[in-house]
């Protein structure tokens, strides 16, 4: 009798503990599913909550984040020049800048430099070759002269005009016989140059334009021969060089007058 008491009693426990561990397992199976439906609707409100931002930036014109390259901010390559140092620039000694009346023969083409007429050719661009004795005073007055051949190419005529623009101190005019497509020159200075992209065309203008090496740098440009672009050679009217009826000029160079297209002085 107590023995099957006792085997009723192990009965009820084992029940029960199996009972209990059915409702432990039950309620973890709930509570993983519940944590997984909360997981599942977080990420769920994160993703909608991303794609509310990219739609209100897009609505709002801010572009989305992109990854930018070094090369696509910072330009490739650039071109330092030392003025102290400019490639292919001949310099010249100067031995006399005498004024004279003579018809002279300079050393380079165009000349850079040496005895020169009293008057000066006036500053800026002409489309028409001028007089070197004139083109040299105006040297010494610490200006850069631009020469061209006559065949380039009006392009290349255009970007030299570009590179000149806001420039008072400067001559610019064709050269038919010099070496080279392009030449600068200052008082016992010239650079010969191919095409006008050249970077040391302005290294160039820069360095010599009012230098030290020009006998009279600062000295004005203007109160000499020439109307630019076509006219070299009318004087202006404090120049102290007359004009006769016809127009012409006498300047005592070649033993003959040099004729202007416009009678009238400046």
């Amino acid at each position: 009798m107590k023995n099957s008491s006792k085997k009723k009693i192990a009965s009820i426990f084992l029940l029960f503990a199996l009972l209990s561990g059915c409702a432990k397992n039950s309620a973890e199976s709930n509570s993983a599913e519940s944590n997984s439906a909360e997981s599942n609707s977080a990420e769920s409100n994160s993703a909608e909550s991303n794609s509310a931002e990219s739609n209100s930036k897009n609505q709002t014109g801010e572009n989305p984040v992109t990854t930018m390259t070094v090369a696509e901010v910072i330009p490739t390559s650039s071109t330092i020049i030392d003025l102290e140092n400019i490639e292919g620039v001949e310099y010249l000694t100067i031995t006399s800048r005498e004024h004279t009346e003579e018809d002279l023969d300079y050393p380079t083409v165009p000349p850079a430099g040496g005895d020169h007429l009293g008057i000066w050719h006036n500053c800026g661009k002409y489309i028409v070759e001028l007089l070197d004795e004139a083109a040299v005073h105006t040297l010494e007055h610490g200006v850069v002269w631009v020469t061209y051949l006559s065949d380039l190419a009006l392009t290349e005529i255009q970007k030299l005009d570009d590179l000149l623009l806001g420039n008072q101190r400067f001559l610019m005019s064709p050269y038919s016989n010099q070496g080279a497509p392009i030449v600068l020159t200052a008082w016992g200075r010239r650079l010969e140059i191919e095409e006008a992209d050249d970077p040391r065309i302005l290294a160039f203008i820069e360095a010599f334009t009012d230098s030290s090496s020009s006998p009279e740098p600062g000295v004005t440009c203007n109160g000499g021969l020439g109307i630019p672009p076509g006219d070299p050679f009318t004087p202006h009217r404090e120049s102290g060089t007359d004009q006769m009826d016809d127009g012409s000029i006498e300047i005592g160079i070649r033993s003959q007058s040099i004729s202007s297209s416009s009678s009238s002085g400046t």
